[in-house]
């Protein structure tokens, strides 16, 4: 291969300017999309934690110290989680899009890795407290409801967990494809 060819072959194997426009614009559409997801996470967390406070004054779980301490750690547990989606949508908006490709998606890359650490450390350790307190809440339900509805409660708790926790790694492989997709990017 002459110079001409070497030359001719470094030109066109150089990115044009507009498949370059073209990946940066999906790579920021994928991030919105995350955050669409991020939507869902808090609706679901709020409308939890307001559950979880009228059921605590409904069933008058403040006259009782061991209730009051079992839904403490629910407590904590969902407000816990709930910081720690608003802290990373922050992060995730912050980051400014009007960077060079790469440098966006380098961001974004760590960005999702301190993601990891959340979904492999702290979620598990709330989901942890909150299991903790729902486990502490049992006795006083069995001896303060009625057999159906003490039934039902811990029946929709075990079906809540089984569907949170298929929505929790749904929501892991989504963003560790997003992850990965970002790590092969060119």
């Amino acid at each position: 291969m002459n110079e001409f060819e070497k030359l001719q072959h470094t030109w066109e194997s150089q990115p044009n300017e507009k498949t370059a426009q073209i990946s940066a614009q999906s790579l920021i559409k994928k991030t919105g999309d995350i955050q669409k997801g991020y939507r869902l996470t808090y609706l679901i967390l709020i409308i939890t934690v307001l559950v979880v406070i009228l059921f605590y004054f409904y069933i008058s779980g403040y006259q009782n110290t061991t209730v009051s301490i079992a839904f403490a750690l629910m407590g904590t547990a969902l407000f816990t989680r709930i910081g720690l989606e608003f802290w990373c949508r922050h992060k995730l908006i912050t980051i400014n899009p009007g960077q060079n490709v790469e440098q966006y998606k380098n961001a974004v890359i760590a960005y999702y890795k301190k993601r990891n650490y959340v979904h492999y450390l702290v979620t598990p350790l709330t989901l942890a407290l909150y299991i903790s307190g729902f486990t502490m809440l049992l006795p006083f339900f069995k001896v303060s409801l009625s057999y159906g509805f003490y039934m039902y409660i811990f029946i929709s708790f075990i079906m809540l967990c089984i569907v949170g926790g298929v929505f929790f790694i749904i929501q892991i492989r989504k963003e560790q494809k997003m992850l990965t997709e970002l790590i092969d990017f060119k």
